[in-house]
């Protein structure tokens, strides 16, 4: 037969919750989102690990920018209805930045 709880796990039952809720706030998936794409900036477009790469069935476009700079465009996030733009020097085949179109909801990716 089951033990019935004891006042010292019922009094812990609060703070459980609010390691839950704190959890939840530390795991955002909007910002885990953008910390992967800015993890991404300054590598060489050529590492199999990149967004651009390990998906390239999600490149929509392609577009070139002043000063020898181009522009992709990505599905990403949720039900991938998140755009994400990545730019690259050709010259020195590295990416140079990064931006997203889209809501916090849309483009995020889970922890």
């Amino acid at each position: 037969m089951p033990k019935p709880p004891t006042t010292f796990s019922i009094a812990l039952l609060p703070f459980a919750f609010t390691a839950c809720a704190t959890l939840d706030a530390y795991f955002d998936a909007h910002e885990n989102s953008k910390t992967v794409m800015q993890l991404q900036v300054g590598r060489d477009i050529s590492n199999p690990n990149l967004t651009r790469n390990r998906y390239r069935e999600r490149l929509v476009g392609v577009k070139p920018l002043q000063n020898g700079i181009v522009e992709e465009e990505f599905l990403s996030g949720r039900d991938l209805r998140c755009r994400v733009f990545f730019t690259f020097d050709e010259q020195s085949q590295k990416i140079v930045g990064w931006r997203y179109e889209g809501t916090k909801d849309e483009c995020a990716i889970v922890p």
